[in-house]
C-alpha cells in the first residue's frame, strides 16, 4: 500500500464469493485490491498424510510406527472378524440343511403312517373315516410340497436382486475404509 497523506476513497465489491477493496487515493489515484485465497486440503484413510506423520514423529519419537503398528493391528482384527462371520455363516448354512432335512424325513414318517393308518381303517370296515384321513393327508402333503416350490421360486428371484444389493452394499463399505 503506498502511503499518502491525503484520505482515500474506499469501495467494497463482492465478485462471486470473494471480497475485493479498492482504495482510490485522490492525490495519487493507485488502487489497493486485496485479494483472498482459500485453500483446502483433504485426505481419508486410516492412516494421517505424510505432513502429519512427520509432525507426530517430531513431537513424539516413534509416534510414527506406533501409528503403523496400530494401523495394521485394526487390518488384522477386521480379517479376523471377516474370517469368523463367514465361517459362521457357512455353519449356519450347513446347520439349516440339517434341520430342513430332517424335517422332511418327519413329515414323510408321519404322512406315511397316516397313510397306512386311514388305508387301515378303510380295510377293516371304516371307509369313511379312511377316506378322509388318506385324503387329507394327501391334499396336505401335495399342498406342502407344491407351497414349497413356490416358496423357492421366489426366494430364488429375491436372492438374486438381494446378492446384487449385498455386492453393492460391500463394495460402497470397502471403498469406506480405503
Amino acid at each position: 500500500m503506498i502511503a499518502n497523506k491525503s484520505t482515500p476513497t474506499s469501495k467494497t465489491a463482492f465478485i462471486g464469493e470473494r471480497q475485493v477493496k479498492a482504495s482510490v487515493n485522490n492525490a495519487s489515484d493507485s488502487i489497493e485490491v486485496v485479494k483472498h485465497e482459500l485453500s483446502l486440503e483433504g485426505h481419508s484413510g486410516p492412516l494421517p498424510c505424510s505432513k502429519e506423520f512427520e509432525a507426530y514423529e517430531r513431537v513424539s519419537p516413534g509416534a510414527a510406527n506406533r501409528i503403523l503398528l496400530m494401523a495394521e493391528q485394526e487390518q488384522m482384527h477386521r480379517h479376523k472378524m471377516e474370517e469368523m462371520l463367514t465361517a459362521a455363516a457357512v455353519q449356519d448354512t450347513k446347520d439349516e440343511r440339517k434341520e430342513i432335512k430332517r424335517a422332511q424325513w418327519l413329515a414323510w414318517s408321519l404322512g406315511l403312517v397316516v397313510l397306512m393308518i386311514g388305508g387301515f381303517l378303510m380295510f377293516s370296515g371304516h371307509p369313511i373315516i379312511g377316506s378322509f384321513l388318506t385324503g387329507g393327508t394327501l391334499v396336505g402333503i401335495i399342498a406342502a410340497f407344491l407351497d414349497r416350490s413356490e416358496i423357492k421360486k421366489k426366494s430364488s428371484t429375491s436372492n438374486a436382486n438381494t446378492s446384487d444389493e449385498n455386492k453393492t452394499i460391500t463394495h460402497v463399505s470397502k471403498r469406506r475404509d480405503k
